[in-house]
């Protein structure tokens, strides 16, 4: 056995080694996964959105945004400044990007403080509706505060999205590129909706207050389920599934290993190695991190599965291609690897479920004491 005879503190050691290429590639390709960047690269992403056709990857670093010629290869630079959050396509080759005021400081503030800054002083946040086929770049002023959870409202030509109003409580609009236009959208959601999710072509949409999240109907504000553990909840446009997102069982910092990395003889003597070390540890030091975490609410039955072969966060579904989503990664099988765009087909994984049959990776999640795990009310 290779690992039969390591000390438990070279398995530490190789906890925070250098990133492996060849690892990361061989674990991606065994669940079924692809990469969007090189497995070792500087991929300090904030966001990511996928265009309509899935062709362009529009995604963001520190200094600004980027968008990802899916065909060429080719990466050119969103002529923006830093955007606030997630941009979003509103139509092959558009793209609407949130915009701090134009006086914002040059040291970074959290969205808080920001926002009172930009009531204080009056100066409105923007957005930049940049047209990359064209190289046209419109940037309006918006009457509300602190845009995100920008998505393109389905029509080719409006965006929804959440912001404070004048009274600091954060709602859904809509934006118009055509007119410029801001109206408050989805009257039914008073808010306050910290993370909005909108699936026009499945007339549902999804808002969470950062704890559980509520999936109703566009068109008369019904409820159809409550998903308690949520902190997002994002509707696939055929109607049937819900993704979730929300924190995965604790993982240990040292030792991480893949599924068959070592025999479960190895891997039990490394865990009763790992909890003697942990043990000696101050109390200062982490010794578990729980990872982002995606599950899947199938609404005709009502179940819940958490996929434990990937963890991420920043879900959407792939929009050309039935049940492939992606997210941005952070490990495989329990073991964190490098960021990443991940781009996975979930159609085998759920017809399976569905017949009542469970790969490695994904499981049932049983409902809590006195709640249910998601199902309709």
């Amino acid at each position: 056995d290779l690992y039969g005879q390591s000390d438990f503190t070279d398995n530490v050691y190789r906890s925070f080694a250098d990133c492996n290429p060849k690892a990361i590639r061989f674990l991606a390709a065994k669940q079924g996964m692809q990469l969007a960047f090189d497995e070792c690269g500087s991929n300090r992403f904030g966001d990511f959105a996928w265009s309509p056709d899935g062709v362009d990857l529009w995604f963001e670093l520190t200094h600004g945004g980027y968008i990802l010629d899916g065909e060429k290869k080719t990466i050119t630079t969103v002529p923006t400044e830093a955007p606030l959050a997630r941009a979003a396509w509103v139509r092959d080759g558009v793209l609407a990007v949130p915009l701090a005021p134009d006086d914002a400081p040059a040291e970074a503030l959290d969205e808080e403080a920001l926002a009172a800054r930009a009531l204080e002083t009056g100066h409105p946040y923007r957005l930049a509706w940049y047209d990359a086929g064209g190289h046209t770049l419109h940037v309006f002023e918006l009457p509300v505060r602190a845009p995100r959870d920008l998505q393109p409202a389905g029509d080719g030509k409006r965006v929804i999205f959440t912001a404070l109003d004048d009274q600091g409580v954060r709602r859904p609009w809509f934006f118009d590129g055509l007119t410029g236009e801001t109206t408050r959208a989805l009257p039914f959601l008073d808010g306050p909706v910290e993370r909005l999710d909108y699936a026009p072509a499945a007339d549902l949409v999804a808002w969470s207050d950062g704890r559980d999240a509520e999936l109703l109907r566009i068109s008369d504000g019904g409820e159809v389920a409550r998903i308690p553990g949520a902190s997002r909840a994002i509707p696939h446009p055929g109607g049937r599934y819900v993704a979730i997102e929300t924190l995965g069982a604790p993982i240990s910092v040292f030792d991480q290993r893949a599924w068959d990395e070592v025999s479960p003889e190895v891997r039990k003597r490394e865990e009763a190695r790992r909890d003697r070390f942990v043990e000696r540890l101050p109390e200062w030091a982490q010794a578990e991190v729980q990872p982002p975490e995606i599950q899947v609410l199938d609404l005709d039955k009502g179940q819940r599965y958490r996929i434990t072969a990937f963890y991420g966060d920043h879900f959407q579904w792939y929009p050309p291609t039935d049940y492939y989503c992606s997210f941005i990664l952070w490990g495989i099988e329990g073991k964190q690897v490098h960021r990443n765009v991940a781009l996975v087909d979930l159609a085998d994984r759920l017809r399976l479920v569905d017949r009542g049959e469970f790969p490695a990776g994904i499981e049932r999640v049983e409902a809590p004491a006195g709640g249910a795990a998601g199902a309709a009310p």
